[in-house]
């Protein structure tokens, strides 16, 4: 394989998890949620205390390429839409700093449906 498309096949496949990722993150759906977790095999996720905020600037971040998966999330934010992980952001929580919140992988894949 050149380098050309192995470069194009690298960046592909980071763009669709990025994609993946900010899908799971602002999600009001538990098994998205999980269904990322199990996925890429994560164990823990660490979280911007203010991400769940809706000043929180998703949408000029460097995400603005990521297209309608971003402003989903930024319409979600804005709108107040429960999101599961910051639903669960203090049951899972296993380290807090002022500004971050590390949550246990497992502890999200073993909640019942925190949103309603």
């Amino acid at each position: 394989m050149n380098q050309k498309r192995y470069n194009l096949l690298y960046y592909e496949k980071l763009r669709q998890r990025y994609t993946d990722l900010i899908e799971a993150q602002y999600s009001p759906d538990l098994a998205t949620v999980q269904n990322f977790i199990q996925k890429n095999n994560i164990r823990f996720w660490l979280l911007d205390r203010s991400a769940f905020s809706p000043d929180y600037p998703i949408d000029k971040v460097g995400l603005q390429s990521f297209g309608s998966v971003t402003s989903e999330a930024v319409e979600r934010l804005q709108a107040g839409t429960p999101l599961v992980l910051s639903e669960l952001s203090k049951s899972c929580s296993v380290v807090e700093s002022k500004n971050i919140i590390l949550l246990d992988a497992r502890c999200i894949l073993d909640a019942k449906n925190p949103v309603r």
